[in-house]
């Protein structure tokens, strides 16, 4: 493995570099190599660590939670479908091509979120019910 410039340690496998882990963690990185190894030379995508959370995760998570909560009443359809589009759009603003980890997200795209959000807001007309009415 090298120490690239992006203060990781990567390795060229099958002509693209492959990031195993920072600098900081020299032992971590090697285990994450030689764990995904075999599957990176084989060309397959190696399993996704099952211990991090991914936003899909999350979002998921809170729709659950939010579902039930509206079940009981104690939720109106509004406020949900809400919920729900705000996590639909946190995941295809914050997407990569694999299942994104949290903590790994783009800062460019963190950046844009809010207005990316307000234009999505204002074209598909959001927050159009009246709140009162919940």
């Amino acid at each position: 493995m090298i120490a690239h410039a992006t203060k990781r340690w990567a390795k060229k496998i099958r002509g693209r570099l492959v990031y195993h882990g920072s600098w900081d963690d020299p032992d971590g990185a090697l285990a994450k190599h030689l764990e995904q190894n075999d599957a990176l030379r084989a060309g397959l995508t190696p399993r996704p660590d099952t211990e991090e959370l991914t936003i899909k995760d999350l979002a998921n998570a809170f729709l659950n939670q939010k579902s039930a909560t509206m079940e009981t009443g104690e939720l109106s359809i509004h406020t949900f479908n809400d919920y729900k589009r705000t996590c639909d759009l946190l995941g295809t603003t914050l997407s990569l091509p694999r299942p994104s980890r949290l903590g790994r997200a783009s800062p460019s795209r963190e950046a844009t979120f809010p207005e990316r959000f307000l234009e999505k807001e204002n074209a598909d007309g959001y927050n159009q019910h009246d709140p009162s009415s919940d």
